[in-house]
């Protein structure tokens, strides 16, 4: 999630409806319209089908939230959505400023903590877990209960839970273990029925098998491992999890996977799980 400041100070109502140029962070945008007796907000999530938590704040000199609301809301895939209306509360200059954050996935999701997940690879396969939950390389906050498997690069991924898929990245061709990296990951995102969605991150370049829009079922395959973005060696960064309203990042859910030997939430650093 990336905030951004917007401020206006105005001294007087304009005398017609003006429109100002829209304030981004990557595809969510924020526009306003100055009119007569007022201002209008809007915001629009241009990610053509990933819904995303959106929130934004408010600091007002003179004015007032006449129309809508400020609570966080979930915008989904190329939706515009009028947030609320500000006027002034008396004659007399009057200022508003505004930040506004967004971070991918729906806040207001319920997992559905009695599913079982499948391994995000081919039956018959196991791979050396390279860092688990709560791993102090980078799996700390709210990327705690991700996951990362040793695949090689060109290992077919497949899908851990069926669903719909709301994102698709995989133009990107560097990947190292610097900052500088981390977003130019390429992955693929899918959307579940309980609106919780799985990330399928480091994928090759070119590496997905599937595309927006598309439904997949359980153990289909989805993609291509790889070592794309901040990545220090191949692998596949696996991880549930839901928007937030509030903060930087969506934040990942523990799970549970079906393993040879029986179910596991947070398989054991250097273990290899294998599929069923």
């Amino acid at each position: 999630m990336k905030w951004l400041v917007s401020i206006v100070f105005i001294l007087a109502l304009p005398p017609a409806s003006l429109a100002a140029e829209p304030v981004c962070a990557d595809a969510v945008c924020v526009d306003t319209v100055e009119v007569q007796n007022g201002v209008e907000l809007f915001a629009t999530n241009h990610n053509q089908a990933l819904p995303i938590s959106f929130n934004i704040k408010l600091s007002l000199m003179n004015m007032e939230i006449a129309e809508g609301s400020d609570a966080p809301i979930v915008l989904q895939g190329n939706e515009r959505r009028k947030l609320l209306v500000l006027r002034p509360r008396s004659p007399g200059a009057w200022s508003w400023r505004y930040d506004f954050g967004w971070s991918r996935g729906d806040f207001t999701a319920q997992h559905d903590d009695s599913h079982t997940y499948r391994l995000p690879f081919e039956t018959g396969e196991a791979f050396r877990i390279m860092q688990s939950c709560n791993g102090t390389f980078s799996h700390v906050g709210n990327d705690r209960y991700a996951i990362d498997f040793g695949t090689p690069e060109g290992t077919v991924i497949t899908a851990a839970r069926g669903g719909r898929v709301v994102d698709v990245i995989q133009n990107n061709k560097q990947g190292g273990p610097s900052e500088r990296f981390r977003a130019l990951d390429n992955r693929i995102v899918i959307l579940h029925g309980d609106r919780t969605h799985a990330i399928y991150s480091h994928l090759q370049f070119g590496g997905a098998l599937v595309q927006i829009g598309q439904s997949v079922e359980e153990g289909q395959p989805i993609g291509l491992s790889g070592n794309t973005g901040f990545s220090t060696a191949p692998h596949l960064h696996f991880a549930v999890a839901k928007g937030m309203a509030d903060v930087n990042a969506e934040m990942t859910i523990p799970i549970t996977f079906a393993t040879a030997n029986g179910p596991v939430t947070c398989p054991p650093e250097a273990s290899l799980p294998r599929q069923p």
